[in-house]
């Protein structure tokens, strides 16, 4: 075990070493399951810190999802319920993902007044969500919200083709998931917010007829305004990240 070697051990019976193998199989099984998790939330979180991109970051997370519960189908909502619909990003996996997409308005409201969301028999939901929308497909789900800080950013939730359900594990595996989305999502806004910043600060110093040089704080050149490359004759983008005092005396 502590090699990785998950060997099944084929003892059964009635005595007690029969009951050793059999008590022994369900750790093998369980524990197998535990690493296969781990493994999938290593990838999730490698996935989240190496790229700003949401097309890329999400996806795994997705497939992680559904790989543990057999979900038929998953849903990540980017935007609040008070948002238009337009405003509202949504990614998807799974054969029934897009059918379920009837009740992201009002599961994404659910989940930001309510919290976490199971129901194990969506047949009888008829008082809370407009299962008929996605019925017979759908007849279990669990949605999550999607929080950094104390702020909204969505929902994660699944659907499943059966009554079912939902044991604190797996609970928790996804509040798991569903953190390291919302990491994703709110890394992805500072990212847009910050790159606009520098896009807008970029556009004043190249409109500026006043000489701008920007350096680092290990002085290497950031930005050479156009006003700066004509006092100066350089070639502002060849220069960038170059040491100061190699490009100017």
């Amino acid at each position: 075990i502590a090699q990785g070697e998950m060997l099944p051990v084929l003892v059964s019976g009635d005595d007690e070493v029969g009951q050793l193998g059999t008590a022994y199989e369900k750790m093998r099984i369980r524990l197998r399951a535990r690493l296969e998790e781990l493994g999938l939330l290593l990838g999730v979180s490698q996935a989240v810190a190496s790229s700003l991109d949401l097309e890329s970051s999400l996806p795994p997370i997705l497939d992680a999802a559904q790989f543990v519960t057999d979900a038929a189908g998953v849903r990540l909502l980017v935007g609040a319920a008070s948002a238009e619909g337009n405003e509202i990003t949504s990614f998807q996996h799974g054969e029934v993902a897009a059918q379920m997409a009837a009740l992201d308005s009002e599961l994404l409201g659910l989940v930001e007044r309510e919290g976490p969301l199971t129901i194990e028999n969506l047949a009888r939901a008829r008082a809370v969500l407009d299962v008929a929308r996605v019925l017979p497909e759908i007849q279990s789900l669990i949605a999550l919200p999607l929080y950094h800080e104390t702020n909204y950013l969505g929902a994660l939730w699944l659907g499943f083709d059966h009554t079912r359900a939902f044991i604190d594990n797996e609970t928790s595996f996804l509040k798991t998931l569903a953190g390291q989305a919302a990491v994703a999502i709110a890394n992805a806004k500072l990212y847009e917010v910050s790159e606009g910043g520098r896009q807008q600060l970029q556009a004043i110093l190249s409109s500026t007829p006043d000489a701008v040089i920007v350096t680092d704080w290990r002085d290497r050149l950031l930005l050479i305004n156009p006003a700066a490359e004509a006092v100066f004759e350089l070639n502002g983008a060849a220069l960038e990240n170059k040491p100061f005092r190699e490009v100017l005396q």
